[in-house]
């Protein structure tokens, strides 16, 4: 099973951004908890963002629930070390 560092937001509103911070460049999902659910099983899910290759780097909460954020290296075997921060923004 992957490793990966989450994070999470509980319920937040629409349109919340939040930034994430990086030690290395890393994949970032935002999943809602029914997707997130999936992601930690293996299966087929959802999510927004991708590879962060520079950060910070800012994601929009898409529609009011709870929300995941999950980092990851992409890579199952021997992931390197990666470290993240997350903070709500206020805009």
């Amino acid at each position: 099973m992957q490793k990966f560092v989450e994070f999470d937001l509980r319920r937040q509103r629409k349109g919340t951004t939040v930034e994430v911070t990086l030690s290395a460049q890393a994949y970032v999902r935002l999943m809602d908890s029914q997707n997130y659910a999936l992601y930690k099983t293996g299966k087929k899910y959802e999510f927004y963002g991708g590879l962060v290759k520079v950060t910070p780097h800012r994601l929009a909460i898409p529609y009011d629930g709870i929300w995941h954020i999950a980092v990851d290296t992409g890579k199952e075997v021997f992931p390197y070390p990666i470290e993240a921060k997350i903070r709500m923004v206020q805009e």
